[in-house]
């Protein structure tokens, strides 16, 4: 069980106040925590009550009931802010149904009480952000590239919420605010979502990535980058179109093998093989078929489907027309990068030269001594 209050405290004692924000598509069994956000069913979380309880209530309000002279007298300023939360139909019921992050916020919070509706959704797309990035250790663990239908919600989002999006407040000095609105230009993958019970819970804090999860700063140089490999991945998740997809993964690929460095494929490859292949035949293997993903030409005619996409204004779509054929590329493609990123996950503390130097060395061994 963990206490909102006292999370609320030690955060207030810091100059930041607390978020709570429901998650629609993701359910689990108790709590845990990532990166200072918590996730928890409500029935895990004491002083719900007492925490909702200082937002004020008329945001609460159904719009259904609310009377004319409830604003109209006001219908401006912070009196229109309460009404358009009321507008999206979001109730007190819609923390206490669904799963909940619980997330450190961060403002001016003298100017955050004269913040115009804009203003405020900008505030809740940050808060978003940040329980969505923590959740990259989840979608790791837990999802797949060929399976978007298995994908948590995006952190703002309820059950019944017909696209709005919203948080419950509490500024350091205590003072409630709940803050709704429409998350512009968003395109939402919409599945079955994610279930984990309570043992798929104690594996986070053990799982593939924990060692980058435990190391301070998460680590050097390779941790950085094992992280935001993590976040390009969970992005590559969400794309609604399978050739965005297949870029973003491709994009991720390059960043995985040469950093914020630009280098040739060819020369990417030759870093990322080492981590996925077992012996010499399997590196060889993978060799080619990163040509064919990439660029090769056969009798004068380019076939690498990245080449294809953006040089020739391809489709994925078009070029693998079976749905289940590119499932299958995406799964494939999912392996790969899992293999590099738990690789770099558990080199974490290391310079990236130092993990250079472990890929060579392990090449070598691959190659019994050569390339």
């Amino acid at each position: 069980m963990i206490d909102i209050l006292a999370i609320f405290n030690e955060q207030s004692a810091k100059g930041l106040g607390v978020a709570l924000m429901p998650i629609k598509g993701l359910v689990i069994e108790g709590s845990f925590n990532i990166e200072g956000i918590y996730f928890a069913n409500a029935e895990s979380v004491a002083g719900m009550d007492e925490f909702l309880s200082e937002v004020d209530s008329r945001s609460f309000t159904p719009i259904q009931a609310v009377s004319d002279d409830l604003y109209i007298s006001d219908l401006s300023g912070d009196t229109l802010r309460r009404y358009t939360a009321s507008l999206t139909g979001i109730s007190k019921d819609v923390f206490f149904e669904n799963t909940i992050a619980i997330v450190p916020a961060h403002a001016d919070w003298s100017a955050s009480e004269k913040y115009n509706h804009s203003e405020d959704v900008n505030f809740l797309l940050s808060l978003s952000q940040c329980a969505f990035d923590a959740l990259d250790f989840i979608r790791f663990q837990f999802c797949r590239l060929d399976l978007p239908d298995t994908l948590p919600g995006i952190p703002g989002y309820w059950q019944g919420s017909d696209g709005f999006f919203g948080a419950a407040v509490l500024t350091p000095t205590g003072k409630g605010r709940l803050l709704c609105g429409k998350r512009p230009g968003a395109a939402i993958v919409e599945g079955l979502g994610l279930e984990l019970n309570a043992s798929q819970v104690e594996t986070i804090s053990s799982g593939d990535c924990s060692k980058i999860l435990r190391s301070p700063g998460k680590g050097k140089e390779v941790g950085v980058y094992a992280r935001k490999g993590l976040k390009m991945l969970s992005r590559a998740m969400y794309a609604n179109n399978d050739t965005l997809k297949f870029l973003v993964v491709m994009a991720l690929f390059e960043y995985l093998g040469t950093g914020d460095s630009y280098s040739k494929f060819e020369d990417v490859r030759k870093k990322l093989q080492p981590h996925i292949a077992k012996n010499a035949s399997a590196y060889y293997r993978l060799g080619d078929r990163f040509q064919e993903l990439t660029s090769k030409k056969v009798n004068n005619t380019n076939i690498g489907y990245r080449h294809r996409v953006v040089h020739e204004g391809e489709f994925l779509e078009d070029l693998i027309a079976s749905a289940d054929d590119r499932k299958a590329l995406f799964r494939e493609l999912d392996r790969y990068a899992g293999k590099v990123i738990f690789d770099m996950c558990n080199h974490s503390s290391c310079s990236w030269d130092e993990l250079n130097e472990w890929r060579r060395l392990r090449t070598s061994e691959l190659l019994g001594g050569g390339e």
